[in-house]
């Protein structure tokens, strides 16, 4: 399906149930609902859409009726006028119908819905309402009240305000720069490194190693996984670069290499310098697969053009030895000197130990 799609066609032809662009349908009643098929359309009415409902002709009503109605108030949930319920803990949000008060709950009013005394400022520690400490450009607050997430623009913000704008928000922007928010799988694999990052901190600190983790570990470390996988299935090439490399180290998940060997390649081929260079070991020592160290020249000379210091430092050896393909020592040491300046331990050591060749031989 063509993604390039304009904007003003993406809130018109979106099928209200599954989210799919194109959809031709379009609700009898309420003549604004659309959906892709009879199932979509049938899924949403047992959802919810049957009590929000409202016909054109009644939508209309219920507008001139706002208009005599000064104080009218519309439901958060439907938008129909009249709404007289309010939530009883943040007291500012309205709703027509408890069925729209628990629908609006269980989308993400629960995560959102502050009391009076929570949103006054006097809670506010004096050091975090100082205006040096950063805050979250979409709820104006301290960053160090919940987790944040950094997106690809640079731009940080909370987890779960960025969550609820994916969810809410009409254009996927960074409220920042207005650049397009990332794919779903990339929050994914942020939220599945946070997690990993915090079980190999705490296993670092213990001096434990990854057989030795707790009840609360393992069920966390499963979080991670599940995520990875999911990520790495819907073609993200660095989860499914992460994902491969945690089956060939046997981190959390037992060790299964040809499994690895088959994300690591499809990271590889999306053009992720690490993958390539993972790809290029794996080929060149036969790990998992058949051994081919033609090949696996070719993906540390791919990694290394895009500034992999680990690739840089095994292409420039094989350039040096001409081992698997034709020698160039000025060209294996230009690579090696790339991979020194990036603090490439292997490539220091193969630097000075040729330079020191060289001067021993000239003598």
């Amino acid at each position: 399906m063509d993604t390039k799609i304009k904007e003003h066609d993406r809130d018109v032809k979106q099928c209200s149930n599954c989210d799919t662009f194109g959809a031709k349908l379009v609700c009898r009643n309420c003549k604004a609902a659309r959906y892709c098929s009879k199932e979509c359309q049938t899924q949403h009415w047992k959802k919810g859409h049957k009590e929000k409902c409202t016909s054109l002709e009644g939508r209309l009503l219920n507008t001139k009726k706002n208009d005599t109605e000064p104080g009218s108030k519309e439901c958060a949930n439907c938008d129909a006028s009249g709404a007289k319920l309010l939530c009883a803990k943040c007291r500012t949000t309205n709703y027509c119908s408890k069925a729209c008060q628990l629908s609006h709950w269980k989308n993400g009013h629960k995560e959102m819905c502050l009391t009076p005394e929570e949103r006054r400022p006097a809670s506010i520690p004096i050091a975090e309402k100082s205006p040096s400490v950063p805050l979250c450009a979409i709820c104006h607050e301290n960053f160090s009240l919940h987790q944040t997430v950094e997106l690809p623009c640079k731009h940080t913000f909370h987890t779960r305000c960025v969550s609820g704008m994916r969810k809410f928000a009409q254009k996927q922007n960074c409220p920042v720069c207005r650049t397009e928010l990332p794919p779903r799988p990339w929050f994914a694999h942020e939220d599945a490194m946070r997690r990993y990052a915090i079980i190999e901190r705490r296993l670092e600190l213990e001096g434990r190693d990854w057989t030795a983790l707790s009840k609360d570990e393992m069920v966390e470390s499963k979080k991670v996984l599940v995520l990875l996988r999911k990520a790495a299935t819907e073609g993200f090439s660095h989860a499914q670069c992460t994902f491969g490399r945690m089956l060939l180290h046997g981190r959390i998940e037992a060790k299964n290499v040809a499994e690895a060997a088959k994300w690591i390649r499809k990271a590889a081929e999306q053009g992720v310098p690490s993958a390539q260079y993972s790809m290029g070991d794996i080929l060149y020592t036969g790990t998992g697969v058949k051994e081919n160290r033609f090949e696996a020249a070719t993906w540390f000379q791919k990694a290394a053009e895009q500034g992999d210091m680990n690739a840089q430092s095994q292409f420039g050896y094989l350039l040096l030895t001409g081992e698997v393909i034709p020698q160039n020592r000025d060209e294996a040491v230009s690579w090696l000197r790339k991979a020194a300046a990036q603090g490439d331990a292997k490539g220091q050591y193969m630097l000075g130990l040729y330079v020191e060749i060289k001067k021993f031989l000239k003598k």
